[in-house]
């Protein structure tokens, strides 16, 4: 009697495994959603002092991811202490002094070059995900990145901007840190990704609650709130927290896990673009023709970028 053929096992694991094509994009959502904070922020500034901004944005993602989570019943806790270690620099990295310096480049400079100079962090990713993840630019990735940084300048500056002058020297200087903080967020939880065993909606939700003790103490030193708020300045801080917080982090932890960091980190050039298009659309401020050929250089260098 012959024996039935063993079935061979199927790849459909394999397949379902292997990430979506779509995924590879999640950084240019995270970038899409930052680029409307700029004006949200602006909003919110009219009842909130900066520190209470970045307090509740911290406080609203944890609350908002960590119901969904407990709601599941995927919320882990029972991590080793190395683990908790490497979550507590993400979550300063990527939150906590991130959002203190990027405050501190405001108060003590100008918006437009804290706005540029923070906006290079996804050069400094591409530029060293080759020594900090093993991942080799291609010439196209490099023409990408030129493209993007020189539409970023004349999108935020018009081409016009002096940094580290005597009256911006330290503005400018939180700027650069606010920027190497955040990019090492990225490169440092890609780097880590296998080693900390956590999902990206786990790592998101971290980075809110162990980024809120540093935030908390900082909004009690900032002072009393300038005036009540308003359902304008509540629903700024509200957008703020669900989806330029939580729905963007976890859209650029999900991407970075799946695709490049590196040319992933290119796609979130575009929010200077979007964060001028969202503020000429809410507060009417014109804009100049050089923005808009910057911004087509930025959109141009992203979609070289996202070729495969």
């Amino acid at each position: 009697m012959s024996q039935k053929p063993v079935p061979r096992p199927s790849n459909r694991s394999d397949v379902l495994t292997q990430p979506p094509s779509w995924a590879r994009w999640l950084p240019l959502v995270a970038g899409t959603l930052w680029g409307t904070a700029f004006p949200a922020v602006a909003l919110a500034l009219e009842t909130f002092t900066p520190f209470d901004v970045a307090f509740g944005r911290a406080f609203i993602g944890a609350l908002t991811l960590g119901a969904v989570l407990l709601w599941r019943g995927t919320l882990r806790h029972h991590f080793s202490r190395a683990t908790w270690a490497r979550l507590f620099i993400l979550a300063q990295a990527g939150a906590g002094f991130f959002w203190t310096f990027h405050t501190l480049a405001v108060r003590y400079g100008t918006p437009v070059n804290a706005a540029f100079i923070v906006g290079t962090y996804p050069a400094m990713v591409a530029a060293a995900a080759p020594l900090m993840v093993g991942e080799q630019l291609r010439r196209r990735d490099v023409v990408s990145l030129i493209l993007a940084l020189v539409g970023v300048y004349l999108i935020v500056g018009k081409g016009q901007i002096r940094l580290f002058e005597s009256e911006t020297a330290l503005g400018d200087l939180f700027a650069l840190v606010a920027a190497v903080l955040f990019g090492s967020y990225l490169l440092l939880g890609r780097r880590w990704r296998r080693v900390l065993g956590v999902s990206s909606e786990e790592l998101t939700l971290y980075t809110f609650v162990l980024a809120l003790p540093v935030l908390t103490v900082l909004a009690l030193l900032d002072g009393p709130l300038p005036a009540p708020p308003t359902w304008r300045s509540a629903g700024a801080l509200l957008w703020l927290g669900c989806m330029t917080t939580t729905a963007a982090f976890l859209a650029i932890n999900e991407g970075m896990r799946v695709g490049a960091v590196a040319r992933s980190s290119l796609h979130l050039f575009v929010f200077p673009p979007v964060a001028t298009l969202t503020t000429w659309l809410i507060f009417g401020t014109a804009l100049s023709g050089v923005q808009w050929v910057g911004g087509g250089l930025v959109l141009l260098g992203i979609l070289l970028a996202g070729r495969p």
